[in-house]
């Protein structure tokens, strides 16, 4: 393989090192040993894109370094592609097809090693998937792994085990989204816990009594986005990026989240500290 990238290289050097003179629908060489010769412009750019993309398709170039690697060829003539271990950054469907309308055939977990065929692509990335090919989302792959928040070291006893992934989904998803939304893992898994019993007493996800309860969501990822935002739309002040659950909560509601508000911070705030949920806002 690196024997076919010198020759092409080769070749494209050569190319480079004659004297150009590009005209509005040609480019005419002019080589030092041989006389000059026109090709179209489309057709010396496209000779380009295809050296490109043999380069691509055969080298892995850090863009930073420059320095390349070769990449695991597998198959034979037409049939022949190019791997390269890749991870994917969150949560993210396996489709048969490049397209989110395909079938998924599971969800890859954030941190999983993936087989990239043929380099990542600008919106979807052919993967190996138990011996064929399949697509990811190109926005959730990445080259290096990605750092994996273990939430489950914070054990939550005395919840179900349904509780539990509930809070550790809400705890990610605030982890991950602190930049954007700056909301606690404790104040979201609190709220929860008042409205809902995190989930045990609600419909289609919204365990944080939405418009009283009456809108529902499609995941339960939806719904701690949709809580988000809530928190988000202006009407609690400083309340957002608050580093202190405590205050937090209280800011929510003096914003009027919940009336009254006595006992929903008495119990939010012992929700917090029998469970331990500060535990999450450290791995912010």
């Amino acid at each position: 393989m690196r024997k076919s990238f010198l020759i092409v290289a080769g070749l494209f050097l050569i190319t480079c090192n004659n004297t150009m003179k590009v005209t509005a629908n040609t480019v005419t060489t002019t080589p030092s040993i041989a006389s000059g010769s026109s090709i179209s412009k489309s057709e010396y750019i496209s000779n380009i894109d295809n050296l490109k993309d043999f380069v691509s398709e055969h080298f892995n170039i850090d863009e930073k370094t420059g320095k390349e690697s070769i990449l695991e060829t597998k198959g034979k003539g037409l049939k022949a592609y190019t791997t390269k271990k890749m991870y994917v950054k969150a949560n993210v469907h396996i489709r048969k097809k490049p397209t989110k309308k395909s079938k998924s055939f599971t969800i890859l977990p954030l941190g999983k090693k993936i087989t990239v065929v043929n380099g990542k692509k600008k919106k979807w990335t052919k993967i190996e998937y138990k011996g064929k090919f399949a697509y990811v989302n190109s926005k959730y792959v990445c080259s290096k792994k990605p750092k994996i928040i273990k939430v489950k070291s914070v054990k939550l006893i005395g919840l179900s085990q349904v509780q539990k992934n509930r809070a550790y989904t809400i705890a990610n998803i605030c982890i991950k989204e602190w930049k954007r939304y700056g909301v606690l893992p404790s104040t979201a898994i609190s709220q929860a816990m008042v409205e809902s019993t995190l989930g045990k007493h609600c419909r289609g996800y919204n365990l944080w009594g939405i418009k009283s309860g009456s809108v529902r969501y499609s995941s339960l990822e939806n719904g701690v986005y949709a809580y988000l935002r809530v928190i988000n739309n202006g009407c609690y002040g400083t309340a957002p990026f608050t580093k202190n659950s405590s205050s937090q909560i209280r800011k929510i509601l003096s914003g009027g989240y919940c009336v009254p508000v006595g006992n929903y911070y008495k119990n939010a705030t012992w929700i917090v500290n029998k469970y331990k949920l500060k535990k999450f806002d450290k791995m912010i």
